[in-house]
């Protein structure tokens, strides 16, 4: 199901940055640093494969400005902790395996959006971001699939299909690497993770706004062919 804060259209979202969130707890603190932003949409997913290929089906004649993927995930590099904000450069998915099957998306502006977090005073790193069928342990991270990347997720890859001018991704770890899923510390790792998205997306409202007026003329590009005025591409 696709949950949307107020009614998007082709003609309203030209202008406008979309945020993707699988989980409700996401969407409210999307939702939260967002008051009084007219020009920004709040879009629940549902988490996993299933319902965001659906979104992505369902949103492929809405293109927004810029389409912004905002979540929790788990961590894959030990140098991650809890609260810490990873910025996408690639996204690629592996298999129920572990095995990589698809070629890494890449999203070359990630550097200038996590610099420009860090000078706003959001810790951010970029990195390369995995998404899976279904929750990977912390244990089990460090499979094939998984190598190279900074951080895991089960809808990312399927949610960039959705067209847009621009593309970015942020994902806040919730649980480290090694750190089993089920731990009595999860509930607040959550609860510190989703804090720190609602800054981080405080931080980042000021970041994508459009350089130069949109021309209603031209063609909107997926992900691989973007408008280079544009922050995120």
């Amino acid at each position: 199901m696709v949950i949307m804060k107020s009614r998007f259209t082709p003609a309203t979202a030209a202008n406008a940055v979309m945020w993707l969130t699988p989980m409700r707890a996401e969407a409210r603190a999307v939702r939260a640093a967002l008051p009084g932003h007219d020009d920004q949409r709040v879009v629940r997913t549902g988490t996993g494969r299933g319902r965001a290929s659906r979104v992505a089906r369902s949103l492929a004649a809405v293109r927004a400005g810029v389409l912004v993927i905002a979540g929790i995930a788990g961590g894959v590099d030990p140098g991650l902790r809890t609260g810490d904000v990873v910025v996408a450069d690639r996204v690629w998915y592996a298999g129920s395996r572990g095995e990589r099957s698809s070629s890494p998306t890449e999203l070359p502006a990630a550097q200038e959006i996590s610099d420009a977090l860090r000078s706003r005073g959001v810790p951010a790193r970029t990195g390369a971001l995995v998404t899976v069928d279904r929750p990977v342990l912390g244990g089990r991270r460090a499979v094939s699939g998984l190598d190279g990347a900074m951080a895991v997720d089960l809808e990312t890859a399927w949610l960039l299909q959705v067209p847009a001018r621009s593309h970015c991704v942020i994902r806040v770890i919730a649980d480290p690497a090694g750190r089993p899923l089920l731990h009595p510390s999860t509930l607040y790792a959550v609860r510190t993770a989703l804090q720190s998205l609602a800054e981080t997306v405080r931080a980042l409202v000021p970041v994508l706004q459009p350089r130069a007026p949109l021309d209603p003329n031209n063609e909107y590009r997926h992900h691989q062919e973007v408008d280079a005025s544009w922050p995120c591409r």
